[in-house]
């Protein structure tokens, strides 16, 4: 095949051939999505509860089908500057499927860090502080409790299996975009301490944490 193509060229088929690819990769990945929504739809059926890994083994996916896109698009640049020069209109096309791998790898590895710190890092909510959230999550809009539910840095509250969706896709707060990826506040941390103690809760940490989100109330509610 390398030798009839250095020989005679590319044939205008074996050029739209790669069109063909990409458009064939992006088939599969969605049948690909599909595939997980049934095994989801039949996990929930079966355990009466969310499939957590759903959202992880899709980003596996999507990394795949990017990396396969970086690919083809690499080897359709390099036979078009081989023999008819530089190919400006595919530079902006090759830069954002090199950005699309690049963000969904971060993506992934931030994910699966935090996946695996969720248990060791942060906290359960008291009663009190999930009446203070309304008893609701507001990702799922399902009920909270002490077992399925953390609290962040920032004082929100969220269901377990929601937060891991959420930060697959961006390492936040879900409310008021908090960066989870920086290091905990000592306050934090000395109330988590405390309560695996099985001490009394730091009210300088509630009032604090009490501060914030009436904090980002106001906000939202002036913008």
């Amino acid at each position: 095949f390398l030798h009839m193509l250095m020989e005679s060229g590319p044939s205008v088929l074996m050029l739209f051939a790669f069109e063909h690819a990409l458009l064939a990769f992006t088939v599969v990945l969605t049948l690909y999505r599909y595939f997980l929504h049934l095994v989801g739809r039949r996990f929930e059926a079966r355990y009466e509860s969310p499939w957590v890994n759903k959202s992880l083994y899709l980003m596996y996916g999507k990394l795949l089908a990017n990396l396969v896109k970086l690919f083809v698009l690499m080897f359709y640049f390099t036979i078009i500057l081989t023999f008819y020069g530089m190919p400006v209109i595919m530079i902006r096309d090759l830069y954002r499927a090199f950005r699309n791998v690049q963000t969904e790898l971060r993506n992934l590895v931030a994910a699966r860090r935090l996946r695996a710190q969720i248990n060791d890092r942060f906290m359960r909510p008291t009663e009190e502080e999930i009446e203070g959230a309304g008893g609701m999550d507001i990702i799922t809009h399902t009920p909270l409790t002490m077992e399925n539910s953390i609290k962040l840095p920032c004082g929100h509250v969220f269901k377990d299996d929601a937060l891991l969706s959420w930060w697959e896709r961006q390492q936040n707060c879900p409310v008021c975009r908090y960066d989870i990826t920086q290091a905990d506040p000592a306050d934090y941390v000395r109330e988590r301490q405390r309560r695996l103690r099985g001490e009394a809760p730091d009210n300088a940490a509630n009032v604090a944490a009490a501060g914030a989100v009436a904090r980002d109330s106001q906000e939202g509610g002036s913008g």
